[in-house]
């Protein structure tokens, strides 16, 4: 039986506080407002639309964990001042934490404090009732001296929760701890989990990210690095099965060269298919030229795009850093914004590349540039899907000193054109201080963004929706889920399986951009069949099952892809 532990009743106020989201850039919602500082929010939204916001809360001296939970409409359905989560001793300094959610809606949030001494990880798991599933003081998830920053998680299929995190063995050795938690408190990799580290002397394994996969597997992405923190560090991945054993025969390498960061940041996305990609930026090509890279690993362990990664543009004489990745597990297909600078980096853009299933770039081999270099500064880029389109909400420093800045973001669609008109709406109009800036996933045609705001002199955490139409506010009733631009193109194909002469015709698209592809199974071009500007619906083409030299190419199964303002389809042909 699992048992539910309530700390007063004052805790939880299920009748919602009025003040749902703000249509008003220059307002927003302030999430916590006690006495103060309220720093670094996460956020995390479940699949019945309603979304946790957590902060640390500075009270009486001490870093207190916090959490409110919001309806779809911005309604707090908690106290003011949100859930007291832990009161429990912190360090005066803080490192990052992690919150998400599980298949029962609860909110699973891990972090380290020094309740004990030590500083130690703990992890709570609670529920839209504002319950302590895990009981009020939470559950312990080591028990050492080492210092253990930030704890990472995933949910795989399963609902038990895994975590990881960065720690030491017996002779300072940087390892990683891995623990597995049943939804009823249950340590199931042993009372403090498993140690995962190198059996090289020196080599440290640090930075960890965790992803679900298949067969209630995860697949760790972590660092390696020998001798100081300084030195060059490296990106690989591990699979662990659901009883914490390594999957892979060894570690798989996503980027073994040299140039990662002394502050190194990459990012994950599970692929929907067990397998996870990675994005990054690195200095390979000469200290102080940084370029961004994207890399895929399957459930298998396999590379699959060019070894160290595809970069996402020229890697010459250019600075791009600070990316935001979105994956696609429908069409495959993995986007990225991130910033663009001169040498000197005081100038500053933004730019973006799509990638389909081979790791091949769709726009433009120079980058789809949206927002060209000038003299104002954009930070924090952060990138979510919604269908085939992509949100990109970056802070934008146009005010006169250099410490303030506007939250803003675009839609963009499949071939990286903005889709909102004007292009940019902003999220956030108040001229202020912003740090840790959050989006949340797509869910109920919105995005949920938080941030620490310093509007008030001490910081606050604000947050705001975001429309997939660009409006601000809670979406009109009975609005439906489809998206601008987003009507479903009819694919018609025959005969199929062919020989000879494949005909194909395209309808329900509407007028601009159309690219017509064909592709091997693995993803890579074998055939483009058309791209240019559709000015009417409909389109006839035909395939000759030949590659672009005009060679016939070997029997087999071959992916007819079709990239339009209206989305993207795919169909598989057979080639006999």
């Amino acid at each position: 039986m699992i048992r539910f532990y309530m700390l007063g009743l004052l805790f939880v106020w299920m009748t919602a506080i009025q003040a749902q989201w703000s249509t008003d850039a220059n307002v927003n919602n302030l999430v916590g407002g006690i006495a103060g500082d309220d720093v670094i929010p996460q956020v995390a939204t479940t699949t019945d639309g309603h979304t946790y916001i957590s902060w640390f809360s500075l009270e009486g001296g001490n870093y207190n964990v916090r959490m409110q939970l919001f309806d779809v409409n911005g309604n707090a359905l908690w106290q003011p001042g949100g859930l007291l989560v832990s009161s429990h001793p912190s360090m005066t300094w803080l490192t990052d934490y992690s919150l998400t959610v599980d298949k029962e809606h609860c909110a699973i949030i891990g972090f380290q404090d020094i309740r004990d001494g030590n500083n130690n990880i703990y992890a709570y798991r609670i529920s839209q009732q504002g319950q302590f599933v895990w009981g009020p003081d939470g559950l312990a998830l080591s028990d050492n001296t080492a210092f253990e920053p930030y704890p990472v998680m995933a949910v795989p299929d399963d609902n038990q929760t895994v975590f990881a995190w960065q720690s030491e063995d017996s002779t300072g050795q940087g390892i990683i701890r891995l623990q597995k938690v049943a939804a009823d408190s249950t340590r199931l990799w042993g009372q403090w989990g498993i140690e995962y580290k190198s059996s090289l002397a020196g080599e440290n394994f640090i930075y960890p990210a965790l992803v679900p996969s298949d067969n209630q597997s995860v697949i760790l992405v972590f660092h390696k690095q020998t001798g100081s923190w300084m030195n060059p560090k490296q990106i690989w991945a591990q699979k662990f099965d659901a009883a914490g054993n390594p999957v892979w025969a060894s570690d798989v390498p996503v980027f073994n060269g040299s140039g990662v960061p002394i502050i190194p940041r990459f990012l994950v996305e599970p692929d929907g298919a067990g397998g996870v990609v990675v994005c990054w930026h690195d200095t390979r090509a000469g200290m102080g030229i940084f370029n961004v890279f994207v890399q895929r690993i399957n459930s298998s362990g396999n590379v699959l795009f060019t070894t160290d990664g595809v970069a996402v543009g020229p890697t010459t004489n250019s600075i791009q850093m600070n990316p935001g990745m979105a994956f696609n597990p429908v069409n495959q297909t993995i986007t990225t914004f991130f910033n663009v600078e001169n040498t000197g980096q005081s100038q500053w853009g933004l730019a973006g590349q799509m990638f389909d299933a081979g790791g091949q770039a769709l726009w433009s081999a120079a980058m789809n540039v949206v927002i060209p270099m000038g003299s104002v500064e954009i930070s924090n880029i952060e990138v979510r899907r919604a269908y085939n389109q992509a949100l990109v909400t970056y802070q934008y420093y146009d005010f006169v000193n250099s410490s303030d800045a506007r939250i803003q973001g675009m839609l963009t669609d499949g071939f990286g054109n903005t889709v909102w008109m004007p292009a940019i709406t902003t999220i956030c109009n108040v001229q202020s201080g912003k740090v840790h800036g959050v989006t949340g996933y797509y869910h109920d045609q919105q995005w949920i963004l938080a941030w620490e705001d310093g509007r008030n002199g001490n910081p606050d955490v604000y947050a705001q929706n975001v429309l997939i139409s660009g409006q601000l506010g809670p979406a009109p009733s009975g609005q439906d889920e489809s998206l601008p631009g987003t009507d479903r193109i009819s694919l018609a194909i025959a005969p199929n399986p062919f020989s000879d002469a494949l005909t194909i015709r395209l309808s329900g698209i509407e007028p601009g951009k159309l690219r017509v592809t064909v592709t091997d199974l693995p993803g890579k071009q074998v055939r483009e069949l058309f791209q240019g500007e559709l000015r009417q619906g409909t389109l006839d083409l035909q395939w000759d099952g030949c590659n672009g030299e005009g060679a016939r190419l070997a029997p087999g199964v071959y992916l007819l892809q079709v990239l339009s303002a209206s989305g993207r389809e795919s169909a598989r042909v057979i080639l006999r």
